[in-house]
C-alpha cells in the first residue's frame, strides 16, 4: 500500500474515531505513545487549521505526529542528561507566576482601568493633541463581499452594491447569509483601506488616486467575485476622526495610568492581607543582622 493511501485510510479512521465523545472520555482516542506520553486525536484536531483539503489534512497530521514524537524523544533524553533540573523547575515556576500575574493585570485593565477612562477624557486628549493624530494610510467606509463566481444573482448583488440604499443593504444582508464567503459592513465606521484590500486580489498603485476616482471595485479571480463599495474615504495625512483614533487614545491613557493603578491595587491587596492576618513578618532587623555577623569566625594570619 502506498504511503498516501496508508495515510488516507489512517486519517479516515482518525476522524471517525475522534467524533465519538464517549470513546474520547474513556481514553480510547490515543493516537501515538512515546515512553508513557500519549498524543490523542482531539489534541491534533484542535490544532488543525480549518478549511484544509483532504490531502492537506493528511500532510498536517503526518507532520504534527512526527514533530510530536521527535519532541518527546528529545525531552526524554534531556531529562536523563541535564544536571540542573531543580534550577530549571525553579525558573519555570517563576515564569509561571509572572505569566499568571500578567494575565491578571490584563484582566484588571479591562475590568477596572478602562472603565475609569471616560469618553470626555478621551475627547479632551484628542482635542489637545489633534496634530498628532494624522492618518498614516487611507481609511474608508462601505461594505465588502466575497462570493463564489457560480453563486446565484451575481448581477443583482452588483446592482445592490452600487446602489446601497436601505432596501439594497437589506437584500445584500439576506443574500450574504446563504451565499457570501465574507461579508463586512462598515458603512457606519472607519476601517483601514489596506486591511480591506488584503482580502482582494487587486493591486492599488496609488491609493489616493484610486479612492478619488473609484466608488466600486469588482474583481473576478480564482473562482470568486470580490465586491467593494466605498461610501466615503479619508486620505493619508488627514486628521484621524475621533472614532478611529479612540482605541489608540485609550491605550495611551492606559499606559499613562497603569503604573499608579497597579501600585494602588498592590496597596489594597497588602492592607487587606494584613487585616486578615494573611501576612506574617518575622524579625529581621539591624540587631539580627549584627548577631548574624558576630557568629562569623574570622582568622588572622
Amino acid at each position: 500500500m502506498s504511503r498516501f493511501i496508508y495515510f488516507f485510510v489512517f486519517l479516515s479512521v482518525f476522524f471517525a474515531c475522534s467524533s465519538e465523545t464517549d470513546r474520547i472520555q474513556n481514553g480510547e482516542n490515543a493516537l501515538v505513545e512515546v515512553k508513557g506520553s500519549v498524543l490523542n486525536k482531539q489534541e491534533v484536531l484542535n490544532s488543525m487549521p480549518k478549511g484544509l483539503s483532504a490531502s492537506d489534512s493528511i500532510q498536517f497530521v503526518d507532520s504534527y505526529v512526527k514533530t510530536w514524537i521527535g519532541t518527546e524523544l528529545l525531552y526524554d533524553q534531556a531529562l536523563r542528561n541535564v544536571p540542573n533540573l531543580p534550577e530549571i523547575d525553579k525558573l519555570a515556576e517563576q515564569y509561571r507566576k509572572q505569566l499568571i500575574i500578567f494575565e491578571y493585570q490584563k484582566q484588571l485593565i479591562t475590568e477596572r482601568l478602562e472603565q475609569q477612562i471616560s469618553e470626555t477624557e478621551m475627547e479632551n486628549f484628542y482635542e489637545m493633541y489633534a496634530d498628532k493624530f494624522k492618518l498614516n494610510s487611507a481609511i474608508i467606509k462601505g461594505l465588502f463581499l466575497k462570493v463564489p463566481e457560480d453563486a446565484p444573482q451575481i448581477e443583482d448583488v452588483k446592482k445592490w452594491c452600487r446602489t446601497t440604499d436601505a432596501q439594497s443593504i437589506e437584500n445584500i444582508e439576506k443574500y450574504s447569509l446563504k451565499n457570501a464567503i465574507i461579508y463586512e459592513y462598515f458603512m457606519d465606521k472607519w476601517v483601514s483601506f489596506s486591511d480591506v484590500m488584503d482580502n482582494i486580489p487587486y493591486t492599488v498603485a496609488d491609493e489616493t488616486s484610486f479612492l478619488r476616482n473609484n466608488k466600486i471595485l469588482e474583481v473576478q479571480d480564482n473562482g470568486y467575485w470580490y465586491l467593494l463599495k466605498i461610501s466615503d474615504y479619508m486620505g493619508k495625512g488627514s486628521l484621524e476622526p475621533f472614532d478611529f483614533a479612540k482605541t489608540q487614545i485609550q491605550e495611551i491613557l492606559i499606559n499613562r495610568k497603569k503604573k499608579d493603578f497597579f501600585k494602588e491595587i498592590e496597596k489594597e491587596m497588602y492592607n487587606d492581607a494584613l487585616r486578615k492576618d494573611q501576612i506574617q513578618i518575622y524579625n529581621w532587623n539591624q540587631e539580627s543582622s549584627k548577631e548574624a555577623s558576630s557568629d562569623t569566625i574570622t582568622t588572622k594570619p
